[in-house]
């Protein structure tokens, strides 16, 4: 079997995929939760993007040439997501715009990232200390979900907020603490501002048991793609990265719901893939 045979597979099997990839975008924006996430792949020897958007039992991938706005609006998610939906990201400020009527929700574990980032750079108390409430705090939902139960209590909830408020006034004075040299100063400052500003956002996981606490199904739906780059280098050019995305896509949705991947990829070179009807009908337990 010869390399040029090969690709062209991948093209005629990304083809069978265009009825899929619409419904599964149509699917995806009508959830009442979803998170979505991007990584940058070398296309030809200059950087793209492959941008996920997935829930627990689908995952979409689109493949662009630069990471921009147009190429967001173009794959027409957030546009058509409806204001009941809740959107879990790293966050991502573009999803912040008023055009857009979902709530966001920020991942615990990329502002956990942040702060211990942070911590590394200034030394400053507060960070650990945020660091140590908020992980507390999932430690204990967690604990409760096991219970079978739904939130905390109202109390609970005005002792975090508090606490939460507390941590960042000590914040805002370490930061303007004139005694000792902050080479960081201006970029702990912004970050500050930013946990302030996006309070509700940074614990609505905290306040809605429905949601997840972080955005790692986007994250694991990402990092197979970099093992590709290590072994393939590159994508020879976008529609190569698009054939990819759009066969991940298929694939990925089939593996969430315990689908046999072999029979997946037959059905797929029959021309005849698996609809998202039929993907989200199978029983989960079955092989």
């Amino acid at each position: 079997m010869s390399e040029g045979y090969v690709t062209k597979l991948q093209k005629r099997a990304s083809n069978y995929l265009d009825e899929f990839i619409e419904k599964l975008k149509e699917y995806i924006s009508k959830q009442d939760v979803y998170g979505w996430d991007d990584g940058v792949v070398t296309i030809n020897k200059k950087d793209g993007i492959l941008r996920t958007y997935c829930t627990d039992n689908v995952a979409l991938f689109i493949g662009h040439e630069k990471k921009n706005e147009d190429g967001i609006e173009e794959d027409g998610i957030l546009k058509n997501t409806s204001e009941k939906t809740i959107v879990m990201h790293d966050h991502i400020l573009h999803n912040y715009n008023e055009k857009y009527n979902f709530e966001n929700v920020e991942c615990l574990i990329h502002l956990i990232r942040r702060l211990k980032k942070k911590s590394k750079e200034t030394e400053h108390e507060w960070c650990d200390e945020l660091i140590n409430l908020l992980s507390n705090t999932n430690k204990e939902r967690n604990e409760l979900l096991k219970q079978n139960k739904n939130k905390f209590d109202d109390n609970y909830l005005n002792n975090l907020s508090n606490s939460y408020d507390e941590i960042l006034k000590k914040a805002k004075a370490e930061n303007e603490d004139t005694t000792k040299i902050n080479y960081y100063k201006d970029e702990e400052e912004r970050f500050i501002k930013d946990l302030n500003k996006y309070k509700e956002n940074y614990l609505l996981w905290a306040y809605r048991f429905d949601i997840p606490s972080t955005n790692n199904n986007s994250e694991r739906n990402i990092r197979p793609v970099k093992s590709k780059m290590k072994i393939s280098g590159q994508f020879q050019n976008i529609n190569y990265l698009k054939y990819y995305a759009n066969i991940r896509s298929y694939i990925e949705t089939c593996k969430k719901n315990n689908i046999n991947i072999i029979d997946v990829c037959v059905q797929l070179m029959n021309g005849e893939p698996y609809t998202l009807d039929y993907i989200l009908k199978h029983e989960k337990n079955s092989v």
